[in-house]
This record gives C-alpha cells, structure tokens and sequence, in this order.
C-alpha cells in the first residue's frame, strides 16, 4: 500500500495535539508496511529544522518526507506574508515542485489535511490528472466552522469561511474514504456526502503513544506536589480561566501544592496571564509555555494529578481531547469536565474523575475529593490507564486502519 499524505508542517518539528495525531496515523500506519509518503507545503519553521531535514529525506524505510516549499518561515510575518498577500505565488511553487517529485510515482490513497492550502493542491493536481483514480482520505478530528472562535483578524475569517466552502462543496463530495474522531463528526459531515456514492466511513479515536509515557525518568524541573495541565490558553476551548479560579478553592486546602500549566499561547493568553497576576496564589501557579514534545511525559508524570477542564462548548462535542490520552497513559488520576463523548469511555470514580463542565465548584471539589482519598485516586488512575490501552493504543489503531484501507483496495 503506498500512500501520499499532502500537508502543512512538519509532524516531526510542530509540538502539539494535531501533530500527535498525524504522526500516530502515519507510523501506526507504516509499522504495519504501508509505504507513508509526506509532502509538506509550509516550508522551514527555523534554522534548524533545514539543517536537520533539508528537502527531502526518510524518517525511516517506510516514512519518506519532500518539502514543496523551501521557504524558511521562522516569524510571524513571514508566515503572515505568505498565507495572505503571497498564496498564489506558494500555491503555483507548491503545485510545480510536488508534480515534479510526483514523476514515476504512483499511490493507492491521497491523504489530505483538511486545510485550504492542501485542498487547492489535491484541486489542482489529483482531480483531472493521471493521479484520478487514487483514493482520497480525509480525516476530521472537529467541527471545521469553530475555527473562527479562534479568529484574531477579519483576513483570517475569510480565509477560514473559503476554507469550510472548499471542504463541503468539493472535497467532500469527492472523498473515498472519511475518518473522523467522533461519531458527532461522522453523523453530522454525512448530511454533505448524501450524492457521494463511493464514500466509506471510519471512525478512528484519539490516539496516544502509550510507550512514551512508560519508564519515564522522573527528572522533571517542579517543585512537588504538584497538578499540571497541558494544551492552550484558551477560555472557549479548554477552560484555562476555570483552572485558574479552581484552583484557587483547591489550593486553600493544600498549601503545599502547586499548578503548572504547560499550553501554547492562544488569543486568551494575555488573559490567562492576568488571572495568574491577580490570583493571591499566584506564587503557585506556573507557566511554562509550550514545552517540548519530549519533556511532556516526565511533566505529566510526576503530578499528583492531571486535569481538564473543558467547557461544554460546540468544539468539546465534535472533537475529542488528544492529551486526555497521554494524561490516561501516566496511569495518574484524571479530572476531566463530562462533555462530548468522553463519557463513552470514561466513569467518574472508576476510570477518572468526572466534572461539571464551566462549574468551578464542582472541578475543584472534584480534585479535592482525589487528592484527599490517595490510595482511591491510584486505582483510578490505574484504571484509566487500561482504557487507554484498550481504546487510544495507537498501535493497535494502526492496525485496524492498515486492515480496513488494504480491504478497500480490492
């Protein structure tokens, strides 16, 4: 089986939940002999990622990668210039040097990213081209119009609402094969695929690497005890504002204990940063910023505890928390607010702590209630961390994956 993947960065340089996801399909999916080809169109993030990957190269026998774009793309508005006043002149870089490198090659599946860029590549080279009989597969881990809460300019906002057009009106109608993270997502995107007759559904759950967080040397910089948290600084998506005045009710009970929130900085950040400042803990409370992908498994497990306060927002019910899976796989107690379908896979008291969601009563009561019932709270932990195992194994959804693309072949 060989496969081109068309997307925007790296999966090997970008920390975060969408490259966790991309690299666990991509290696899950080579593990088990599929031939992963990698085309990224956003160009060199820094120095260094050129001088460690160059053009193109392997990752390994199987996981091959070819930058289209050779741009070194290291600021903001440099990255700002390109997708908004020069993307036609990318678009026309990318669609040369990609049918360039695409000579004497041939593909069972194309793997797009749902972005606007790989969209316009996958128009512009697959659709009317010797490549038309390759599959399409799109994966959708959200609800695609959210992203414009997370807006920050009107540019933005039309490029996102071009973006939504692009992928109901002409990739979706075109799709082999749709995975989607949640059965909400799956649902919802077949009302645009009615007249795609070809089109096959796959749901494909979150997915953790559960050997990274497995002897783990517990060499982290906190200061013990502590609970942490790891993802964005937004309000609407993860609730950072909730975490923030929880724990300022847990904190009263435990003097000793601090929070670190290890998140990438969103449109909230300068808000998160003022709750911290005004809070009389604030001594107590940390921020790390983003921290590298390799420095998240000792972080989360030389907590006390690992939470989650997501709101029961449009976002929460599409989409399906990636580093609910890591925080699953220290084999530490979880305290995650009850939304969208985690409840499919979790029970309060059981498996994790299950919170109201946007209630900041009932989050810190909820740590509290674990941090004050230890030997409970380690055979919660120790039972989520076999949920993980049986649902979010990434290797084992590499499996299932590689079996049912290959029947699709036939």
């Amino acid at each position: 089986m060989k496969i081109l993947i068309i997307i925007i960065n790296n999966i090997y340089v970008e920390v975060g939940a969408t490259s966790n996801r991309w690299r666990a399909m991509v290696e899950g999916l080579a593990k088990n002999g599929a031939k992963v080809h990698l085309v990224f169109l956003g160009g060199f993030s820094s120095q260094k990622e050129f001088e460690q990957y160059g053009g193109e190269g392997e990752i390994d026998n199987n996981i091959s990668y070819f930058y289209s774009n050779t741009l070194l793309t290291k600021s903001l508005n440099v990255r700002r210039l390109n997708k908004y006043l020069l993307p036609l002149y990318i678009h026309l870089k990318n669609v040369f040097n990609i049918k360039k490198y695409l000579l004497d090659k041939e593909f069972d599946y194309v793997f797009v990213m749902p972005k606007l860029d790989c969209f316009r590549i996958f128009d512009s080279i697959f659709l009317n081209s010797v490549f038309k009989n390759t599959k399409l597969i799109l994966e959708l881990n959200e609800f695609q119009d959210v992203m414009n809460d997370h807006s920050t300019n009107p540019l933005q906002t039309y490029r996102n609402n071009i973006e939504l057009k692009y992928l109901t009106e002409i990739i979706l109608p075109r799709v082999n094969v749709l995975i989607t993270m949640t059965k909400t997502l799956e649902t919802y995107y077949r009302k645009f695929t009615i007249k795609n007759s070809d089109i096959v559904y796959y749901h494909l759950p979150m997915s953790v690497d559960l050997s990274r967080f497995e002897l783990v040397n517990d060499n982290v910089e906190c200061i013990k005890p502590y609970i942490a948290y790891t993802g964005s600084s937004s309000f609407s998506k993860d609730g950072i504002d909730i975490l923030i005045k929880g724990f300022e009710k847990i904190a009263i009970s435990f003097p000793d204990l601090r929070l670190y929130i290890a998140a990438f900085w969103e449109s909230d950040g300068s808000k998160m940063m003022q709750l911290i400042d005004k809070s009389e803990f604030k001594d107590r409370i940390i921020y790390l910023g983003s921290i590298d992908r390799d420095k998240i498994p000792a972080l989360l497990k030389g907590a006390e505890m690992l939470v989650m306060p997501r709101p029961d927002s449009r976002q929460a019910q599409g989409g399906f928390p990636t580093k609910l899976g890591e925080y699953l796989a220290t084999s530490n107690p979880v305290c995650v607010t009850c939304v969208g379908e985690i409840p499919n896979y979790l029970e309060h008291k059981k498996s994790a702590y299950l919170a109201n969601p946007s209630d900041i009563d009932s989050f810190a009561e909820t740590v509290i209630d674990a941090l004050s019932n230890k030997k409970e709270a380690f055979e919660i932990g120790l039972n989520g961390r076999k949920v993980a195992e049986k649902y979010f194994d990434k290797d084992k959804q590499g499996i299932y994956l590689f079996d049912f693309l290959k029947k699709q072949m036939k």
